[in-house]
């Protein structure tokens, strides 16, 4: 049997209220997506884990993995395109304000990756592309630390685990949170928001009204991630496709990217231009087609 290290402690939410807050996000934008979807569970040594499905039953696989402070029904941006040609398969990662358990794996040893096996096994899933957007991307690359014939294509996208935090997200955070926190009106959250969005960009409603129920709601380990060293991924060979914002502001693109060559030589390196770390509307469209294109040609 696999046991998955958690901690002590499986309650994430500040209070019963911002959980059933989360939970009402949840169910209002589930029933507003466009296409058809199920929920599926799969029960893992971590902990209850609920699997947002979309797509085809018959179309070939993809699992795509959020970021931190969120769930999968936030990033609908990528679920819905690839559901015209994928059965997408997108998990609640566990301790995440998601419908999954609240139980959360510890980031430095094998918990998160072998809880991430238990789910492939659970979908039925044996070798299948694996695309992550920052933490997902970072939980993408864990999986390949211990399982990576597990994985078919890596896509690993604005990711965590291959350059650390930039100070100006940290001075970002430090200076912005503790204001909406003593008062959180809208255009305080939108301080905080729009930053990490790509300059210009008007991010979805949805998405930022659950990021200020998160900001005000739950407990959450901020950065830093484990940074991936060429010894960590040495047994990973997939084709692979690494994609940095030039304006994430995060990660440092360039950093990341060079980093991103050192320790998988094999994949495939692009900034995208004028992109931050959240992307919406036609730049959003221009990724998923380079992101399909990646899976088809490869």
């Amino acid at each position: 049997m696999t046991i998955v290290k958690v901690k002590k402690t499986p309650w994430i939410f500040r209070s019963e209220r911002g959980h059933h807050a989360i939970l009402d996000w949840y169910e209002r934008n589930l029933e507003a997506l466009p296409i058809s979807w199920e929920s599926q569970w799969v029960d893992t040594e971590a902990g209850k884990t609920h699997v947002l499905v979309m797509g085809n039953e018959d179309a070939p696989p993809i699992v795509i993995l959020h970021g931190l402070s969120i769930n999968a029904l936030a990033i609908r941006r990528f679920l819905l395109p690839f559901a015209q040609s994928h059965r997408v398969y997108a998990p609640d990662i566990l301790g995440q304000p998601g419908k999954s358990s609240s139980t959360r794996p510890e980031r430095e040893g094998d918990g998160f990756p072998l809880w991430l096996v238990e789910v492939l096994n659970g979908l039925g899933l044996d070798k299948t592309p694996i695309l992550g957007t920052s933490f997902g991307a970072w939980l993408g690359m864990k999986l390949a630390t211990l399982a990576p014939e597990r994985i078919s294509h890596g896509i690993f996208f604005v990711p965590a685990g291959l350059a650390p935090v930039r100070l100006a997200l940290r001075m970002h955070f430090l200076s912005n949170m503790p204001l909406y926190w003593a008062r959180p009106t809208q255009k305080r959250l939108l301080k905080l928001v729009l930053p990490l969005c790509s300059p210009g960009a008007t991010p979805e409603e949805a998405l930022v009204e659950l990021m200020g129920l998160s900001f005000r709601y739950v407990k959450q380990k901020a950065a830093p991630f484990q940074v991936f060293t060429r010894e960590d991924l040495q047994g990973y060979n997939a084709p692979t496709l690494v994609m940095a914002g030039e304006k994430d502001l995060f990660y440092h693109a360039e950093k990341l990217i060079q980093h991103a060559g050192h320790v998988m030589p094999h994949a495939e390196l692009e900034i995208v231009p004028r992109a931050g770390h959240l992307m919406f509307g036609r730049q959003m469209e221009e990724v998923y087609q380079r992101m399909l294109h990646f899976l088809q040609s490869t």
